[in-house]
């Protein structure tokens, strides 16, 4: 659910509470009152549902698979030839993981070359600097 569909389900909840107190069509004043009650909802529930969501917004390919994201980000390629435009999914979580797809599939055109060209020696260099930036970044997080 996106966070504009979070906005529009609160205000709608808050409006269905108003509108059953009153029976009535809410004044600017009960407008306003239900506009707050909305902005309540959604920050008790963001509040209250943060560790959940954490979850949710951190998608990246190798949890939710390159395949996938593969077919979707062809699509939208297909379409930006043949019609110079494309709709982009919505929310934070989906865009996160093409974006991280998308710079996958860059640095492994950017690496091609390299691959063919690439010494043992120099490979063996960057795996140990690589491997001790890994050991680095584990300790930073423990």
């Amino acid at each position: 659910m996106t966070r504009h569909d979070q906005q529009i389900l609160f205000t709608a909840l808050a409006f269905v509470t108003a509108f059953i107190k009153e029976d009535k069509e809410p004044s600017e004043d009960r407008i306003h009152k239900i506009l707050t009650l909305a902005r309540l909802l959604g920050e008790f529930c963001t509040e209250h549902t943060a560790s959940s969501l954490k979850e949710m917004e951190n998608p990246f390919v190798d949890e939710a698979g390159p395949v996938e994201a593969d077919a979707e980000i062809d699509r939208h390629i297909k379409e930006l030839r043949y019609k110079n435009e494309t709709m982009l999914p919505e929310g934070k979580a989906a865009l996160l993981r093409l974006y991280d797809r998308l710079q996958q599939r860059k640095s492994r055109r950017l690496q091609s070359e390299f691959y063919l060209t690439a010494r043992e020696g120099k490979l063996a260099d960057l795996v140990l600097r690589y491997l001790d930036e890994e050991i680095e970044a584990a300790e930073g997080q423990s």
